[in-house]
């Protein structure tokens, strides 16, 4: 039976190679993940914004006072549709700040494994 036998010259290339391939994927895995991050960081920017509006409209609806009853139940479902809206709006934010803060800690790993020092926190 012929059995070959790598050299120790091709079995230290082949791991060297490996080893440089792994440390590619890395960088890129860390960009991709920095570029979520920062997609991350818009989204929660304009749901900050939505949720502030919403929130300003919620308040100016709570402090009308109306005269008729017709407007009194009208400013109601309006408050009540407000008041949904801002439910869905925070429950968007958290989720998105769960999901950026678990890939935060996934790109600190990366960088930790990499070797990397240039973590920045995405806050």
């Amino acid at each position: 039976m012929g059995v070959e036998r790598r050299s120790a010259d091709s079995s230290s290339s082949s791991a060297a190679t490996s080893q440089e391939s792994e440390a590619r994927l890395g960088e890129q895995r860390a960009q991709l993940l920095e570029t979520k991050l920062s997609a991350l960081d818009e989204d929660l920017n304009a749901i900050d914004d939505r949720l502030e509006r919403s929130l300003r409209l919620f308040k100016q609806l709570v402090a009308m006072v109306p005269l008729t009853r017709q407007g009194r139940t009208r400013t109601v479902q309006y408050a009540s549709a407000a008041r949904e809206r801002l439910k869905e709006l925070y429950m968007s934010e958290q989720r998105l700040t769960c999901y950026k803060d678990v890939l935060e800690l996934d790109l600190a790993i990366e960088y930790e494994l990499g070797g990397h020092t240039t973590f920045s926190s995405h806050e």
